[in-house]
């Protein structure tokens, strides 16, 4: 299958599917079980053995309805494919955009999320509660979505909706938060770990489960007791270098292991940006291959 079709059907801040080649030649040589406890597009899935036992997680229950209606309907590629012929000119796009945004207030809708997902601003694509209580929508059209690349509305082919169909055959998919797929018993399991990044103000845009200074000390709590295997990818930040590489951490915290941190750099775009920016992010594991 070409490499073209791994590239997963929902776009999503931060996903890991250009680097996944990498991140996957950093798992274990063994395992029985992969978990993706925060899972978002779930591109790594691609380049997980099929014979191992898969669970991916996300607290986003729109994400992961997309991924449940691509795994169980047999519909679901020609609705997929349905849904995106018509869309030829930007005004048939731009209604299709606004209707489905109308549908997911309504409720939940797996194929009009990934509509909005598909022509959203850089992705970002939220559900946020108003005061009131009342769901509103954080999506702007993005007019260069007619590009004919693995981003663009056209990139949703028959061959790419049949490779992920197939390729989430047999997984489990939760929306738990991320500590229960974390800290749940297992035998020889390694986890992906990929949280919100630390990025300021621009955090609470891109994601829509922000996390806080809190959540981040919470998840170097569970790391130093967590029974499994891990591989976290959090990008290089004053508070992720001060827990990451300190003392404390570096402690072995299972019995004959310590842990392994390796920086990668890597270029990002904001929203309102127009340039690339370079960053550093740390790879952080808990064993030797």
């Amino acid at each position: 299958m070409p490499s073209r079709y791994r590239y997963p059907l929902l776009r999503y801040p931060g996903a890991k599917s250009k680097v996944a080649p990498l991140l996957s030649s950093l798992f274990p040589i063994e395992f029985h079980e992969f978990r993706d406890v925060c899972a978002g597009s779930a591109g790594i899935l691609a380049y997980v053995p099929r014979d191992a036992r898969r669970w991916i997680n996300d607290m986003n229950a729109d994400v992961m309805s997309v991924h449940e209606f691509v795994r169980d309907d047999i519909s679901a590629k020609q609705a997929i494919l349905d849904m995106v012929r018509p869309l030829d000119t930007p005004d048939k796009r731009a209604a299709a955009f606004a209707e489905a945004k109308r549908k997911l207030e309504q409720g939940p809708d797996p194929l009009s999320y990934l509509l909005v997902n598909r022509l959203a601003h850089k992705a970002i694509v939220s559900r946020r509660r108003s005061k009131k209580g009342a769901d509103s929508w954080l999506a702007s059209l993005d007019h260069r979505y007619n590009r004919d690349n693995r981003h663009g509305l056209k990139a949703l082919t028959a061959s790419r909706v049949d490779f992920w169909a197939e390729a989430l055959q047999g997984v489990r998919t939760t929306t738990a938060d991320y500590t229960v797929p974390l800290t749940a018993p297992g035998d020889d399991v390694v986890c992906l770990i990929d949280p919100p990044y630390m990025l300021g103000k621009a955090s609470g845009r891109l994601y829509e489960h922000d996390w806080s200074r809190d959540e981040h000390y919470r998840l170097f709590k569970l790391l130093r007791e967590c029974p499994h295997k891990f591989l976290l990818t959090i990008n290089r930040s004053p508070l992720t270098l001060k827990l990451y590489s300190s003392d404390d951490f570096r402690t072995p915290f299972r019995k004959g292991k310590g842990f392994r941190m390796r920086p990668r750099e890597y270029l990002y775009t904001l929203s309102g940006n127009r340039h690339l920016e370079k960053a550093t992010e740390l790879i952080v594991m808990n064993y030797d291959r």
